[in-house]
């Protein structure tokens, strides 16, 4: 009778490597949140000072006057910050909403609040990741009773 061929597994590497792209897109979601959080109000405020008139004496002035596309520009500034208000909101209902584990309501209207929660997301399965890749410590044998038999009487 012939003997079965003994199968052999391999350790799998896919473990590692996924944890790692985890990590990844978690380290890219985390920037991009970082700069449209932060980088984008930076951005708004140097472009508004450039078009926007200083004070609001020039800005009444600016709306009596001879139009030179400085309206149209403002206008789009007073956009952007009002989608930079509404996306950085998504973001912390999405936040607060991931963190007690259900879902964000999904307001109408809201801008970005998929991305939203694409972006946060990422962020946060990362993080019990990162405890996860520790090493997990070796449990210590339980002592030796001394004294105890372990027959019965």
């Amino acid at each position: 009778m012939p003997k079965p061929t003994p199968v052999t597994t391999r350790p799998s590497r896919s473990g590692g490597a996924q944890t790692a792209a985890a990590l990844l897109r978690a380290l890219l979601s985390l920037t991009v949140l970082a700069l449209l959080l932060a980088g984008l109000p930076v951005l708004l405020w140097w472009a508004t000072s450039l078009v926007g008139p200083p004070g609001v004496a020039a800005l009444a002035h600016l709306l009596s006057t001879e139009d030179s596309g400085q309206v149209f520009l403002l206008v789009l500034a007073v956009a952007g910050w009002a989608g930079w208000a509404c996306f950085t909101g998504a973001v912390l209902l999405e936040i607060a909403a991931q963190l007690r584990g259900r879902a964000a309501p999904q307001i109408r209207g809201l801008v970005g609040q998929r991305a939203a929660a694409a972006l946060v997301g990422a962020v946060l399965l990362a993080l019990p990741a990162g405890t996860a890749l520790a090493a997990p410590s070796a449990a210590a044998p339980a002592p030796a009773a001394v004294g105890v038999s372990a027959s019965p009487i």
